[in-house]
């Protein structure tokens, strides 16, 4: 199983986030920044005495937060029948980062639903993002 896990304290602008498999992602002022997760899966017996990597970030306004599962980059569509890919998901956030919470809903889901053409969706798909105020 992958995971990620964040709690934000609004009286202190603190995000804390730990992720198995899946990454923290933070817009800052244009710039993208990736919190890495922890590389091994979760119900894998290899992980029973693992520590997970707790990262702290401090939260500026208007920081733009996206936690997503697998599978919006896993899905097939497009010309060639090929996967979205992790790094054309990055791209996306990138360039829809001035528009409100509502428009990206939208750019997001018409970006799935335009690449998957007629093909069937395969997995879960979830993107969540958080505007800090």
């Amino acid at each position: 199983m992958d995971i990620a896990l964040c709690t934000i304290d609004k009286n202190t602008n603190k995000l804390q986030f730990s992720g198995v498999n899946r990454p923290l992602v933070i817009i800052r002022n244009g710039k993208l920044i990736e919190y890495k997760p922890d590389k091994f899966s979760l119900g894998d017996s290899s992980y029973e005495n693992k520590i997970f990597n707790l990262h702290e970030i401090d939260l500026l306004p208007n920081d733009l937060i996206y936690i997503f599962s697998d599978g919006f980059p896993d899905q097939f569509g497009g010309d060639r029948g090929k996967k979205f890919k992790y790094r054309q998901l990055l791209q996306l956030l990138i360039e829809i980062q001035g528009k409100t919470m509502e428009q990206q809903y939208d750019l997001i889901d018409s970006k799935l639903i335009n690449w998957m053409g007629d093909l069937e969706q395969l997995d879960d798909v979830l993107v969540m993002g958080v505007q800090i105020d």
